[in-house]
């Protein structure tokens, strides 16, 4: 389309604009404006639930307010349009639909696709517009950057639409009025009466210009039959290009364009192409000089990205009420390695050719560029190489740029000689790379028909703190695997000893391996050790007195340091209270609050109570799909739900189970045996193959979804019991098939709410933990909402990005799939958006990273989501991801989100290696603590780097207690 439009610039075109056009300018679609006028409706009937639907976008929400609209009598006929049948209803006053569109509408400024206009119209790309909307974008983006003059024409001033062309003018025709003139057209009475002097020049236009349309979705039968008649009833003309958001055309356009192709017109629809990507493409392919550099300005590639890259944490503790102490090393390492080029090269597989020759003569050497790189001696190097080295070796120096490469050339050489010197001269077993373990079998443990031998082991790798480098020591247990054995049953034998490595446990195992790597010697706050061993060649240097930092948490009281705790004291960090969050109230104007959510629950009802009370169908229904030698014992279960159960062990994140009915306000109907709702399983043979199996039971499964979707909304419980445990997942050399994935999947695209059950639930030793969480998870998925956050900016979008890879495909064919999820300041969602990124950047860490433009769409799309959901732009947007933002990326989304106050772009990942252990001020000292660091700790590392615990020790239960749920291992932090 665009390389057509661009050979035939000098041509005219005629660009028509819907509602969709405007949606990054600050103008709501339709489809939104028709649920806000549903809102409103619902609200002045039940203010009393102003709160609870407040978050339109929610489909909970929708559904609600539709169902209670459908109960009262307020819902359109099947030939009826909606859009003008709810402004109506909503304003039946035809100066209060004026009113309402001129208050969305004077907040409203050209985005992109509208500021480019202009220049496409002095370039003589676009000769005319027109548009269903009355927003006056078009006219407002050419007086602010065009030398353009439009010329307005509405309702009210048809005369000029006979005017005569001026190469300096745009003709702006609003075939729907304008809100500062003219009468509006919103009703369906209205929009039938379609001027009919502007339609005949829209049809007289058409007769010798090309057509654009963008942001038009067809629904407005005055203007589909003006184009019917421009397109259908004569042979001349230009092109057709629709442009559209979906993969394929709505009907209506689809009948169209088929009519237009058999009438002899050249008539495309272009999937997936907003109006701001438009005007981008065209202005790139069409536009030169001056007002090539002037787009670039306007789309924001040009621009630099005004604010740091990276902009600083501040976290200053007032006070230090705690001291914890951390895994973390310092090391200095040898300040060079030796470079040297070889003749020639094996083809493929240089890291391990290199690995395999230096390994054997007891150095190491790691390919980089078309050099190896090496930490041995000149003899060993020589010895092993000899003939094949072109040149001289050199040594070249280690800088801190090597070592932030975590996964580069110079980080795995210089971390693996470590871990090596370190076995060596602790006469340690090592897997070379980053394991080292005492060879003396400390405990064993059988699973099945095999003993496994227990070894006490640590891991250790090198890890840049404040860019500083530092070593981390983690404790764990080396479980080998006999020959022979394919069964994960190392694994369970290793969480057989991890499980309960409390916070005192780590500390006296971390104790245990600092003391080995101090070994013999005297000294015990340093240590040198040499690689290869004993030559001097390269020398590492580890102080073991770990770093610590001290931490303010504001409920408790301020303690002394002495000096000695001072001069180790590396960071600093605070505790962030629990978050309040919100619940019902029985009058329902002001939420009751508890940072525990099950007491919260148990004592106020879910946030949506009072809402969900108003709708006509309040109750739950499931649906089940089972197997039928399960049904009675599944059937048994479930009559339980509105039984009292008493928690087993109160206090422990759980309190006592009142009932379903009691807890969520509403009823859980649940069918019997007989009814249609309760949908059985076929059996499966057991005598075949797993893969055969797995695929037969997601066949059944995805049968039996399709059967309970067709009797009505529910959630569908799906119990595969244990006999059928080898057919849940199947792997083999061409496929790897894993049912609950499949099943999941199948039942998302088909929007049906699913929850799987294991035999075990049915018999559960504590029988109040396990209805609480089954009952959450029904209510959840039946889009109810139990409860929400009390709000702490309401004026911010939150964003999460996830990419999936599809690395079957060939290497140049990739493909990326973006998610991005927004959720307002209490939580809860807004949209959930997935697209094809089409031209990803796949970089040596092997994750995808998107070029500007992908990056600006993306930004694009936010802007739009918060606009359909709050009719404004947010002050603030956050966003995250799992690895870190490049340049182009930044500018990208500054570019999509131009007139946002704040933008903020956070990395967040699992922190891989650094622990810390908290402890207790007593008698004067301080003493490792039983529990862990508590949750809602951040910790200051450096700059730009922070530890938050999302999981630690709480007292959200009891505020005379700490619980720590799970009781296993210590927490691992996240790292923004």
């Amino acid at each position: 389309m665009v390389r057509s439009i661009e050979v035939n610039k000098g041509s005219p075109h005629a660009l028509f604009l819907g509602a969709g056009a405007s949606l990054t300018s600050g103008v709501p679609s339709a489809w939104t404006c028709v649920l806000r006028w549903k809102r409103n409706i619902f609200e002045t009937k039940n203010p009393a639930l102003k709160t609870a639907v407040s978050e339109i976008s929610l489909p909970s929400v929708q559904s609600r307010i539709d169902d209670w609209l459908i109960a009262n009598g307020i819902w359109p006929d099947d030939d009826e349009d909606d859009y003008s049948y709810f402004i109506e209803k909503c304003h039946p006053i035809e100066e209060d639909r004026r009113r309402f569109f001129q208050k969305l509408i004077k907040s409203a400024n050209p985005h992109t696709g509208y500021k480019l206009l202009g220049l496409l119209a002095e370039e003589g790309v676009i000769r005319s517009v027109w548009t269903t909307n009355f927003d006056g974008l078009v006219a407002k983006a050419l007086l602010s950057s065009s030398t353009m003059s439009p010329v307005e024409i509405g309702i009210d001033c048809q005369g000029r639409i006979d005017r005569q062309d001026d190469t300096n003018e745009l003709i702006c025709v609003s075939l729907h009025g304008d809100y500062r003139y003219d009468k509006l057209k919103n009703t369906e009475t209205e929009l039938q009466l379609q001027e009919a002097t502007l339609e005949a020049k829209l049809v007289e236009t058409l007769k010798s210009q090309s057509l654009i349309v963008s942001g038009y979705s067809g629904r407005d039968r005055s203007i589909m039959a003006a184009f019917e008649k421009a397109i259908l009833n004569q042979k001349s003309g230009g092109n057709i290009y629709w442009c559209g958001f979906s993969e394929t055309p709505p009907s209506a356009v689809d009948d169209l364009l088929a009519r237009a192709i058999h009438a002899g017109r050249q008539a495309y629809y272009i999937p997936d192409v907003s109006f701001d990507e438009l005007n981008i493409r065209l202005a790139h392919q069409c536009l030169t000089g001056a007002k090539a550099i002037q787009a670039d300005e306007i789309i924001g590639s040009a621009t630099l990205v005004s604010t740091p890259l990276k902009t600083a944490f501040s976290l200053a503790p007032s006070k230090t009420t705690g001291l914890i102490r951390s895994n973390a090393f310092a090391l200095t390492l040898p300040t060079e390695v030796y470079s040297f080029a070889l003749k020639e090269w094996p083809i493929e597989g240089r890291w391990k050719w290199l690995r395999t020759r230096s390994s054997n003569n007891g150095f190491n050497a790691v390919p980089f560029s078309n050099a190896a790189l090496a930490i041995g001696t000149l003899d060993q190097i020589k010895d092993e190489f000899g003939n094949e080295i072109d040149g001289e070796i050199h040594r070249s120096p280690i800088t801190d740029t090597d070592m932030k490469v975590v996964d580069g050339a110079v980080f795995s050489l210089v971390q693996k000689s470590l871990v090596q010197s370190i076995a060596s001269h602790r006469g340690l077993d090592t897997n070379h790379r980053d394991l080292v373990w005492d060879p003396v079998q400390i405990d064993s443990v059988r699973q099945g028909n095999v003993t496994y031998g227990i070894y006490r082991c640590a891991r250790i790798e090198i890890r840049l703190i404040d860019s500083k480098v530092h070593i981390t020591l983690d404790p764990t247990y080396y479980v080998p695997v006999p020959d022979g054995d394919v069964s994960d049953g190392h694994q369970e034998a290793r969480k057989y000893k991890l499980g309960y490595q409390h916070n005192a446990d780590y500390a006296r195992d971390l104790e245990y391996w600092r003391k080995i790597l101090i070994g013999d010697t005297q000294v015990t706050d340093a240590v040198e050790l040499d690689f290869p061993p004993n030559t001097a060649a390269f020398k590492f240097r580890l102080n073991l007195r770990p770093s610590y930092a001290v931490i303010n948490d504001g409920k408790a009281q301020a303690i002394p340091l002495s000096d000695n705790h001072r001069v180790l004291i590396k960071h600093s960090g605070k505790v962030f209270p629990e978050p309040q969050l919100l619940f019902a109230t029985e009058a329902g104007w002001n939420p009751s609050s508890d940072t525990f959510p099950l007491r919260g629950l148990a004592n106020h009802g879910p946030f949506d109570a009072e809402s969900v009370k108003a709708m006509p169908q309040n109750d739950i229904q499931l649906s089940i799909i089972c197997p039928k030698a399960e049904a009675q014992m599944l059937s048994q279960f479930l009559s339980t739900s509105d039984c009292k159960a008493n928690a087993k062990r109160p206090g422990e994140y759980v309190v006592d189970f009142k009932g379903f009915s009691d807890v969520f306000r509403c009823n859980l109907v649940i069918p019997g045996l007989s009814d249609p709702n309760w949908i059985t399983l076929p059996e499966l043979r057991s005598n075949q193959e797993a893969l055969n199996g797995c695929q037969e039971l997601t066949s059944n499964l995805c049968a039996a979804l399709t059967t309970a979707s067709a009797l009505g909304r529910s959630v569908a419980l799906i119990l595969t019991p244990n006999r059928w445990e080898k057919f849940r997942s199947a792997e083999t050399d061409e496929h790897n098939f894993d049912v609950h994935d499949d099943v999941k999947a199948f039942a998302v695209r088909k929007g049906i709410a699913t929850q799987f059950l294991d035999q075990d639930t049915l018999s559960p030793y504590d029988q109040s933990r396990i209805w609480w969480w089954l009952s959450l998870a029904i209510y959840t998925k039946a889009m109810r909402t139990p409860w929400v956050l009390k709000s702490l900016d309401t004026d911010s979008a939150f964003v999460g990005l996830g990419y999936s890879i599809d690395r079957g495909s060939d290497r140049d064919q990739k493909i990326v799939l973006g998610c991005s999820h927004i959720y307002n300041a209490q939580g809860q969602g807004l949209q959930f958006r997935l697209r094809n990124i089409q031209d990803p950047r796949i970089r040596r860490d092997r994750n995808p990273y998107l070029n500007f433009n992908e990056a600006r769409q993306l930004g694009e799309m936010i802007r739009q989501l918060f606009w359909e959901s709050h009719y404004r732009l947010p002050n603030r947007v956050v966003i995250h991801k799992l690895f870190p933002f490049t340049y182009e990326e930044i500018k990208g989304i500054k570019a999509g989100l131009s007139g946002v106050a704040m933008l903020e772009l956070l990395e967040i990942n699992h922190e891989p290696s650094l622990r810390f252990l908290s402890s207790r001020f007593q008698n004067g000292q301080f003493q490792i603590d039983g529990y862990p660091v508590k949750r809602g700790t951040a910790l200051k590392l450096s700059s730009d780097e922070l530890l938050l615990w999302v999981h630690g020790a709480t007292s959200a239960v009891n505020d005379k207690n700490t619980y720590f749920q799970g009781k296993r291992r210590i927490p691992t932090a996240i790292a923004p």
